[in-house]
């Protein structure tokens, strides 16, 4: 103890840090660095009320990060912080002037041991520190720093500062794919390295956990490659310039999810800044197919085991759950369906609040959208007001704010809508899918009777019990009358009626506009019996759009939500056609809005 006091005296915790992050040494001499920094902070110095350690006491507090400001970490410039990297490696900051212009902290020591680039030295120190953390939790008798049972539980050493923040940014798999770990398996031991730490942090680990926006950490690794698109492996600067030429090719509302493989539901989650989809990089999921994807299922018991008494509580978890807006959509749509997490969800009183501020969120992010195309001078399309229109006066200025807030009021109550009926219709279609697997293992089981097992029936009656008691917490949540009801049951014929119009409609071809081609089609039957429709201006508008010079046509595949609508109706039209009424075991046929309704009532 005497020698630690006199090597972190001399500021040796600051400068081995320094030499591990230099990336100037073997990773043998990185390990041996490590434990020298793992023997001197054991001794927990800080802890002690000794006057002649009171330097030293100072040094590991400050090492420690104890006294650390949550409130000034900023995630942005820490996550750059944290990856950045040394293209040659150097010695030169191991001078002394460099050393003790800016000291290190246990937050970079651990950082750089999860940066390192060679993913066997990267396990391998991961290892390394959970082992050590995971002494203060075992006895002596196993090797660890308890005399016995009823002996207190220490306080983690990685529980006071950035660490915390460090570990969720490396678990972040929706920042850029240079920012977190792309390995399963790595993923899995920061999750269960992460829960140590967080075990005895109390309420200061709450803080640090919501500083690093651990509830959106954590459901963006639960839905993992379930849904979104798959984001290529490119350049931060490359992939904005990627996104600025999309928009020239994207109608002013955006994609909203029609570029979703997977049928996601538009207008129901919020997004940051101007992206209206989920995406995910397909190399961070490629361990699932020999390891598992245990990421996940380690993620959603991680949320599990904090509502227990002994760590944060139901109503705390709750809270923390609140912290995000996307977390009931998450929740309701992976396999097998958080259904615990639900009930807690959605039996909070402030869930309504909660419920009412995220579809205010998504409801801005439409309605900026809807009046930048609407009131925005663009030569290049139709808006509301011509160039001329300057909001500056105030008499337009407020009709413009007038009518803004009378949409955003109308907009808020319809996307509350829609995200409850997006949670219940996931929420039966994993019913649906359970229900056939069933069946299907029904005659299987049969088969096998002579053994006697039943288990996979009760999980799938508990699973079923369960899904069914989420979906009567939702309907508890839909703030309509019975009256709105009775309203919407009408509507719900309306739209009927009026979708099987449109999709009989969707695949009667109409005559070419191109008089060229209109005079090929007029042997047709079609073309003698349907007036020829005049030319407009709208078509050669459409021409200017699809190609950028007439003489060369543009090979750019253009996405607009009309064309996902006639899509849509074209297959409702072949099922009308075969006499088929499917369309509650394919719901996926028919228009979001006609299936928001329908789960509404």
């Amino acid at each position: 103890r005497e020698l630690a006091c006199l090597l972190i005296h001399e500021d040796t915790l600051s400068f081995a840090t320094t030499v591990i992050r230099s990336g100037a040494f073997s990773q043998a001499v990185v390990g041996e660095t490590s434990k020298l920094i793992m023997t001197l902070i054991n001794y927990r110095v800080h802890e002690n009320f000794r006057d002649y350690e009171k330097l030293c006491r100072q040094k590991v507090a400050e090492f420690l990060e104890i006294d650390y400001a949550v409130d000034g970490f900023n995630l942005e410039a820490e996550r750059l912080r944290l990856n950045i990297s040394t293209p040659q490696p150097s010695r030169t900051c191991l001078s002394s002037s460099e050393v003790e212009k800016e000291p290190k902290t246990i937050a970079e020591w651990v950082g750089s041991l999860l940066t390192l680039r060679v993913d066997f030295d990267r396990g391998e120190m991961l290892d390394v520190l959970i082992k050590y953390d995971e002494k203060r939790l075992l006895l002596e008798s196993d090797g660890g720093e308890r005399a016995n049972e009823e002996a207190a539980i220490p306080v983690s050493l990685f529980s006071f500062g950035r660490t915390v923040m460090y570990l969720l940014s490396r678990l972040d798999v929706a920042s850029h794919h240079s920012l977190h770990e792309h390995r399963t398996p790595m993923r899995t031991h920061l999750w269960k390295f992460l829960l140590n730490v967080l075990s005895s942090a109390g309420g200061r680990g709450r803080q640090l956990f919501r500083a690093g926006q651990g509830m959106r950490v954590i459901c963006n690794v639960i839905r993992g490659s379930a849904w979104g698109v798959e984001r290529e492996e490119v350049t931060p600067d490359e992939e904005l310039d990627r996104e600025e030429e999309e928009e020239l090719y994207l109608p002013g509302q955006g994609l909203w999810g029609l570029r979703d493989p997977y049928h996601s539901w538009p207008y129901v989650e919020s997004f940051e800044s101007e992206r209206s989809e989920h995406r995910f990089y397909t190399m961070d999921f490629l361990d699932d197919k020999f390891y598992g994807s245990k990421d996940r299922m380690l993620a959603a018991a991680f949320l599990e085991y904090m509502s227990s008494d002994a760590m944060w509580g139901e109503e705390t978890l709750v809270e923390e759950m609140m912290q995000y807006p996307n977390t009931l959509q998450v929740l309701c749509r992976v396999r097998p369906p958080g259904c615990f997490l639900m009930r807690l969800l959605l039996s909070s009183p402030g869930f309504p609040a909660y419920l009412q501020d995220t579809a205010k969120r998504v409801a801005e992010a439409y309605v900026e959208r809807s009046m930048r195309m609407l009131c925005s001078p663009d030569a290049s399309c139709h808006s509301l007001f011509p160039v001329c229109y300057y909001a500056e006066h105030p008499e337009k200025a407020a009709a413009i704010e007038a009518f803004k807030s009378e949409m955003l009021a109308v907009e808020t109550t319809n996307v509350l809508l829609r995200i409850l009926a997006h949670a219940y219709h996931c929420l039966q279609a994993c019913l649906q899918e359970e229900r056939s697997m069933r069946e299907g293992e029904g005659t299987h089981t049969e088969k096998r009777s002579t053994l006697g097992s039943e288990e996979p029936l009760d999980e799938a009656t508990q699973l079923e019990e369960e899904i069914t008691a989420c979906c009567k917490l939702i309907a508890t949540r839909v703030p309509l009358r019975a009256d709105e009801l009775g309203d919407m049951s009408v509507a719900v014929y309306m739209q009927v009626k009026d979708f099987t119009r449109r999709a009989l409609l969707a695949v009667n071809q109409l005559p070419p506009v191109n008089p060229d081609e209109r005079q090929k089609a007029r042997g047709l039957e079609v073309a003698k019996t349907v007036p020829p429709r005049p030319m407009y201006f709208g078509h050669y508008q459409q021409l200017i759009y699809n190609q950028s010079n007439p003489t060369q046509p543009s090979s750019r595949s253009m996405v607009f939500e009309y064309q996902a609508r006639l899509k849509c109706l074209q297959g409702t039209a072949d099922i009308l056609f075969t006499g088929e009424n499917r369309y509650l075991s394919e719901p996926s046929l028919f228009p979001y809005e006609f299936l928001v309704v329908l789960r509404i009532v």
